[in-house]
């Protein structure tokens, strides 16, 4: 069986895309994936690294608020917009997969569209209890529309045939003990705190975390402390811990994103983050 995954943009529509086919390849080891998006966008890293094949479509939003920069990039995303669903036609053509699934991103909408006009057999996974514009046009041909929430199901048509499946994890987030998880970070005694603003990163969490660190660092607790920044704090957090003199101490693993997620919940004490779909349904399991 072939199987196209078409995902993008943040961790919140990458992981799930993950999951799914994590789940597929278990039942069904023989399984083929190409999974599709954009290459500026962090399933570009992320994908490759977890094992799957490739490749990528141009596309992006349209911003509503008129500023210089964004008509800029909505003046982009016309562009894109007129090559893309040509280009993922091509893709879909090519590996004539048996079904094709989205779970969103900006790469989603042409190609679960093209798969679609091609007679391929579609699903959508929908994240949020609020769904995004694109799954909702999507719906209308869908095989499938698996959503988290029963309460996102008003707001797709009411010929859409929904299933409420939850939303699908990485299975090595349950593998891993916290002394194994502990002893992998190399943090030895003490209690460990995780914080993160999802893959983009929360102004809020980058404002405040550095205080705490420096908190329990001079008050010598022990305290050891996993934080990432995201794409928004990549020029300032960094520099922020640098001017406080605490940026290479033993109990602090600072970094943009956070790649061994499941050895860092396993290891977490407390967990300090957004409350994303993801991120909690993470934390559940």
């Amino acid at each position: 069986m072939k199987v196209l995954m078409a995902c993008g943009g943040t961790g919140g529509h990458i992981n799930p895309a993950l999951a799914i086919a994590g789940i597929i390849a278990k039942n069904q080891p023989d399984t083929e994936f190409l999974f599709v998006g954009t290459p500026d966008g962090m399933e570009a890293t992320l994908v490759p690294a977890a094992g799957y094949r490739m490749e990528f479509v141009q596309s992006a939003g349209f911003q509503r608020s008129l500023t210089p920069e964004n008509i800029v990039r909505n003046a982009k995303a016309v562009r894109y917009l007129m090559t893309s669903g040509g280009h993922a036609r091509r893709i879909v053509k090519a590996f004539q997969p048996d079904l094709a699934i989205g779970t969103g991103g900006y790469a989603s909408g042409p190609v679960i569209r093209a798969a679609q006009q091609l007679k391929v057999p579609t699903a959508i996974h929908e994240q949020n209890a609020f769904p995004g514009v694109t799954n909702k046009l999507l719906a209308k041909k869908a095989n499938a529309v698996m959503l988290t929430f029963d309460a996102a199901k008003q707001y797709f048509p009411a010929n859409a045939r929904t299933f409420v499946t939850g939303l699908p994890v990485r299975s090595n987030l349950t593998k891993c003990t916290r002394e194994q998880a502990k002893q992998k970070l190399g943090f030895e005694d003490g209690m460990t705190v995780l914080s993160f603003g999802g893959s983009q990163g929360a102004k809020c969490l980058n404002d405040l975390m550095p205080d705490l660190m420096q908190w329990h660092l001079a008050s010598d607790l022990k305290i050891n402390q996993i934080h990432a920044y995201g794409q928004h704090g990549r020029d300032s957090f960094p520099q922020e811990l640098q001017s406080r003199g605490i940026a290479d101490h033993k109990r602090l693993r600072v970094s943009e994103y956070i790649h061994d997620m499941d050895v860092c919940l396993a290891a977490a004490d407390l967990v300090i983050s957004r409350a994303g779909a993801s991120t909690l349904c993470e934390l559940e399991a």
